[in-house]
């Protein structure tokens, strides 16, 4: 009891402290100065987050209350807290308060606003960070150099805005050291931009500073996994300017050649010739490259190696070999090494059940992703949201079983959690395989009353399944009104022209007409040439009464929507001229082409070529240069086809001539070898019924066996003897 007291007596006299005299508090808790950036959490980080949060409502009260004459220092204080904790709403409220002094912000203490910059770039909002950040300026005390480092660490994969808080080093004279390099570098890494990331290299090499082991490993984890011959010769250069490996460049390079089993392999034995001990995800990496090139034995091996080594097993190499497995479709194994996983000692976190459960369904195991799901929901640190429902709709929507996507779409929605746009479009699109079209547009208006819209790849998708459904435009524009009206839909560059497409497909004039007038009412969507071309494809493929005045109409929303004239453009109103042998009209148009600098090429001469009243127009014929270099890719283009054509009579002869082998062999065997013929089989699945015997060759003989080809074993085929 009596110590219990002393304790609590402690407590309240340092807490009184750190109300009183936070600056001491501050100097007697020795904040040291490679802990910057961490904010408030650094003075208290013994505090629990709800002291944390009395603490700094205790401050921010007196200061509200003393508006002309607070404590400086208190207030500073409370902006430290309230940005640690995230209220950024009160560290705004704090510093309007200082801007009303009369020294307003210089009042402001480096440390403050330190902890304010970094709670805005925790948050991604970069324009208040900067804000806060050009507050120091008014203070008169410049950054410090380990705080910019965290601040371009904080950029994470935004590598524009890593290279802008570098740029603060030089603007307060502050000199970079291969740490802010390495940042930035870190940046494009993690961007999966490796040509910045050696720019930046290029960089640290010409300011004459000495790339570390770190510098090199953020480069040549850079490239993409299937670049490993480029991550290879990155690290074999580091080697080779005398920096050797550490334990995590080792691990790095083995997973960067993973798609190369024989040379992370080969990279696993250099590592521990070297020196460096192998460690779990040494070992993980390498199991991960036997199990994606399928290599499932050496995977094994190597498993079993690392528990004998009495290394520690994690979540990464199980999923390897669960995963490798369902890749070749061996569920016992998948399964087995599921149970081994289960009754291993790995501590299973919200993201390792997530990929389980993404896993199975993406391999159509649906049983074992709704058992994962299940035990993400019973675990104690469940992060269960939106997303593990999508993904086990999105399963059953890929096995196209619209029966059990609307049984966890009605769970969803039973649950505390919301169905966003992913869960709609999943649910809209198995309603459409399955032909419950009625079902699909309700889920669309339903969405509509939830401030939801279908993208535009769904919408697209939606507008051509009821076109080809009915056979008829007429009820995809009908629903597209409707959809429209209820702003249900999004509607970009990418539907109006499917659609035009469609209609090219079809041959259909009149609705080609209104997709393209909602073209050009979109003022929001900026059409290309292509688009426009398709249009006039459709009028080109078109009744002839009125071709060119349709055409003329596709060519005047093109000029209102200010689209340049091209080459494909031109050779289509030459093509319609031509049709409709129009000779002014495709004088006009070999005058646009004159003037917009456009060169005629094969097409425009394939068309003109022959049209006795456009002879005497030397626009369209080509340079006799030019025509012989299209005879001669026109003759390799045929020798190519005859090439091609040859390979493909080849091959379809030695198939034929294998057919007739195998047929000759059964007919051979068939049957009895006596003077009795052979009876025929009993059906096979399918109806199809099973191959009688031939006759025999004379006389009584043995019996000879029916052969029976796999295909025939596969299937169940069998003959009665």
């Amino acid at each position: 009891m009596y110590s219990r007291c002393v304790l609590c007596a402690g407590c309240f006299f340092v807490w009184g402290a750190a109300l009183v005299f936070p600056p001491l508090f501050f100097c007697l808790l020795d904040f040291p100065e490679g802990s910057v950036g961490k904010g408030a959490g650094g003075y208290f980080s013994g505090m629990t987050k709800d002291g944390l949060t009395g603490l700094a409502e205790k401050l921010y009260i007196e200061t509200v209350r003393a508006p002309s004459n607070f404590s400086t220092e208190n207030a500073n204080t409370a902006i430290s807290l309230w940005a640690t904790l995230g209220r950024l709403d009160r560290v705004e409220k704090l510093l309007e308060m200082f801007e009303k002094r009369e020294d307003g912000v210089k009042l402001l203490d480096h440390n403050a606003i330190e902890s304010a910059v970094e709670a805005y770039a925790n948050k991604d909002n970069h324009k208040k960070a900067v804000e806060w950040f050009q507050l120091l300026r008014a203070t008169g005390t410049p950054p410090r150099l380990t705080f910019i480092k965290h601040l371009i660490n904080l950029s994470k994969s935004n590598a524009h805005r890593a290279v802008k808080w570098f740029g603060v080093i030089d603007e307060f004279g502050l000199e970079a050291d291969v740490e802010c390099y390495n940042a930035v570098i870190k940046a494009y890494k993690f961007a999966k931009d490796p040509n910045n990331a050696i720019e930046w290299f290029n960089k640290l090499k010409a300011k004459g500073i000495a790339p570390d082991v770190l510098t090199y490993t953020y480069i040549f984890t850079s490239f993409p996994m299937d670049k490993g011959e480029q991550s290879e010769q990155w690290f074999e250069e580091m080697r080779r300017d005398g920096i050797e490996p550490d334990q995590t460049a080792w691990n790095c390079i083995i997973n960067a050649v993973s798609y190369y089993p024989h040379k992370a392999e080969e990279y696993f034995k250099l590592m521990k010739e070297s020196g460096e001990e192998h460690n779990t995800n040494s070992y993980t990496f390498l199991i991960a490259s036997y199990c994606r090139n399928r290599q499932m034995e050496k995977a094994e091996s190597l498993f079993h190696d690392m528990v004998n080594n009495g290394l520690e097993v994690d979540f990464k190499a199980f999923i390897s070999l669960i995963q490798g497995y369902l890749a070749l479709d061996d569920k016992p194994r998948a399964e087995y090494w599921t149970r081994e996983m289960r009754v291993s000692d790995v501590h299973l976190y919200f993201r390792d059940y997530r990929t389980l459960i993404k896993i199975f369904a993406q391999y159509h195991d649906m049983e074992h992703a709704e058992f994962w799901f299940r035990e993400m929901a019973n675990s104690q640190d469940s992060w269960l949201s939106t997303h593990e429902y999508n993904l086990l709709i999105r399963g059953y929507e890929m096995r196209k079983d619209p029966d059990r996507v609307e049984y966890w779409f009605k769970e969803l929605r039973k649950s505390k959690w919301n169905p966003d746009v992913q869960t709609y479009e999943t649910v809209i699109r198995a309603y459409l395989q399955a032909g419950r079209m009625d079902d699909a547009r309700k889920l669309v208006l339903q969405m509509a009353s939830n401030r939801m819209k279908l993208s535009p790849k769904s919408t697209l998708e939606l507008l051509q399944y009821i076109h080809a459904q009915d056979m008829n435009m007429n009820s995809a524009i009908k629903t597209y009104q409707e959809m429209r009206k209820r702003y249900a839909i999004t509607v970009d560059l990418d539907v109006l022209s499917g659609m035009i497409q469609s209609c090219v497909r079809e041959g259909l004039h009149t609705s080609s007409e209104f997709w393209l007038q909602e073209l050009d009412k979109a003022s929001h969507i900026s059409p290309t040439s292509r688009t426009y071309h398709t249009a006039l494809q459709v009028v080109l493929n078109g009744p002839a009464d009125d071709m060119m005045e349709k055409a003329e109409k596709v060519i005047t929303m093109m000029k209102r929507k200010n689209v340049p004239i091209k080459m494909d453009i031109v050779n289509q109103m030459l093509t319609i001229s031509r049709k409709m042998n129009d000779d002014v009209s495709a004088t006009k148009w070999l005058d646009i082409m004159e003037e917009n600098n456009l060169a005629n090429d094969r097409v425009t001469y394939s068309i003109m070529a022959g049209w006795q009243d456009m002879l005497s127009d030397p626009r369209w014929m080509p340079s006799s240069e030019k025509l012989k270099e299209w005879e001669r890719e026109t003759n390799r283009e045929r020798a190519r086809r005859a090439r091609k054509e040859a390979q493909r009579e080849k091959q379809d002869d030695e198939k034929n001539y294998a057919e007739r082998k195998e047929k000759k062999k059964d007919s051979e065997t068939g049957g009895w070898a006596g003077g009795v013929p052979g009876r025929g089989g009993v059906p096979g699945r399918g109806g199809v019924p099973g191959r009688g015997g031939v006759p025999g060759r004379g006389g009584r003989g043995r019996f000879q066996p029916v052969r029976r080809s796999p295909k025939d074993v596969a299937s169940g085929v069998c003959y009665a003897v």
